[in-house]
């Protein structure tokens, strides 16, 4: 059975599995990196006795002078749009309450795009900040179910898409500096110690608030990002921020008050 969880907000993962400890290791390694991250998972690693292959056939596998197979270990890095096609995409639009000077409160709608054919997949929230989790719409998904803290998928087909509202309790205010403060993330598409390009966006929707955007702050990575991934409208109600990276992303949304 094939499973997979995909945590939002909180990542706890550690180690150094993409190491190789033995030479035909390499080769499965490199058909990750050619198959993608989750399809690969449904191949099984078939072991190869040493006395199946030629002396020629030992050489080439312990040699690793002609391997160069570049793996991101985690290290935010933004990359060409084009990279990202075809994969796991990831789409936010969170709205700016009212009241969310008062309550902390953002509501958020969360789509989950393009996943791969996988038996059973949980989309996990930090049950701290989290509550009134609703699917909003779903294709190619035989089975959900929705609780407290996570939303359960089982028999999901490739190309399969969720939709996903809830409330996030995440807005602080910032003394030192005297903004409201929305951190988001780590994001990340990762495959055993691995990272790989992905597409995020995340709009802002200020409208019924009394918060204007201020600035963007990318922690451990570059702090303003290209100006053609962010798009503003005229009154500037909505924000929209398109992140085509690898590694781990964590943007943080400054706000002020605006005048009245």
């Amino acid at each position: 059975m094939i499973s997979q969880k995909i945590t939002l907000f909180s990542n706890s993962r550690s180690g150094n599995a993409m190491k190789k400890n033995h030479s035909l290791y390499r080769l499965f390694l490199l058909s990750n990196l050619l198959i993608g991250w989750q399809s690969a998972q449904a191949f099984p690693l078939l072991p190869i006795k040493d006395e199946d292959l030629t002396p020629a056939e030992k050489a080439w596998l312990e040699d690793d002078s002609n391997l160069n197979i570049s793996v991101n270990e985690g290290q935010l890095t933004y990359v060409d749009p084009a990279l990202t096609e075809g994969n796991y995409a990831l789409e936010n639009r969170l709205r700016i309450l009212k009241d969310a000077t008062q309550t902390q409160q953002i509501e958020f709608t969360q789509c989950h795009k393009n996943l791969d054919a996988i038996n059973s997949i949980e989309i996990v929230y930090n049950p701290k900040t989290t509550t009134n989790l609703d699917v909003l719409s779903s294709t190619n998904i035989a089975n959900i179910e929705v609780g407290a803290d996570k939303v359960a998928l089982s028999k999901v087909q490739k190309g399969a898409q969720i939709c996903i509202r809830g409330i996030s309790t995440t807005l602080t205010y910032n003394p030192t500096l005297q903004v409201w403060e929305l951190p988001r993330g780590p994001y990340m598409r990762k495959f055993l110690d691995g990272y790989y390009p992905m597409h995020l966006q995340e709009v802002l929707e200020l409208g019924e608030s009394n918060l204007a955007f201020v600035k963007l702050q990318i922690k451990n990575g570059p702090a303003i990002q290209p100006l053609k991934q962010i798009g503003q409208n005229a009154n500037g109600t909505t924000v929209t921020f398109d992140y085509y990276f690898e590694g781990r992303l964590q943007p943080t949304y400054q706000f002020g008050v605006k005048a009245p």
